[in-house]
């Protein structure tokens, strides 16, 4: 979660392209832990709920290590929560389950309400959770998901920002696939081997620098 390497003007035109959402740690974090984590224990034979346990320790002690903010606490309560309700057959209501995430997280830190962060995180998980059905085309999906999500930022980004920008609907469709199947994948791969870094430095300057030229196109901004 360390943003402090990132120049300004980058991080700016990450924010004005709607695209910073995809640089948060959220949910999409712990699931690809969890998801690695499973396979792993499936392979000892051991009992599903000791697996679960166990996954749930491992999610804690990297909650332990990042600097906490809501979409953090919102990633984990979420999964967490959502995971016990399947694997201990509880039969809680979606709309319980939030309510149990948001009070703990504000229980946390009350502050939390008034940061940006928390309302985007909360706001536009539950809208995905309730109104946002998979379809059977990636693209589809994803126009859909970019689209639902951007309809439901409107309001915190017109109240913190005053300003939104239409064309990251559009932008999302290229940049949501672009991290999560080109960028995340080298960043492990340049992690644990450094001998890449040349290569990985390349798709990092795509990314910056076509959302630094997008940022000064004027289109969609409101």
């Amino acid at each position: 979660g360390d943003q402090s390497e990132i120049k300004e003007e980058v991080k700016t035109s990450f924010q004005k392209n709607g695209i910073s959402h995809l640089f948060a740690i959220s949910g999409m974090q712990f699931i690809i832990i969890e998801d690695c984590l499973s396979r792993i224990l499936k392979k000892l034979n051991l009992k599903e709920k000791n697996n679960f346990k166990i996954v749930i320790i491992c999610l804690l002690f990297y909650l332990s290590i990042l600097n906490m903010t809501a979409s953090i606490l919102r990633g984990i309560l979420f999964f967490i929560l959502f995971s016990l309700n399947r694997y201990w057959n509880l039969a809680l209501a979606k709309k319980t389950l939030i309510a149990i995430a948001i009070t703990i997280t504000l229980l946390i830190n009350p502050y939390y309400i008034y940061e940006v962060g928390f309302w985007y995180s909360y706001i536009i998980s539950i809208g995905l959770i309730y109104f946002m059905k998979e379809d059977a085309y990636y693209l589809i999906s994803l126009l859909k998901s970019s689209y639902l999500a951007f309809l439901l930022s409107i309001p915190i980004s017109l109240y913190y920002f005053y300003e939104i920008n239409i064309a990251s609907i559009l932008y999302n469709l290229f940049y949501i696939p672009f991290i999560n199947m080109i960028v995340f994948p080298a960043s492990i791969i340049t992690f644990l081997f450094p001998v890449v870094e040349p290569l990985y430095n390349i798709v990092i300057k795509v990314l910056e620098t076509s959302s630094l030229y997008l940022n000064n196109i004027n289109f969609g901004k409101l």
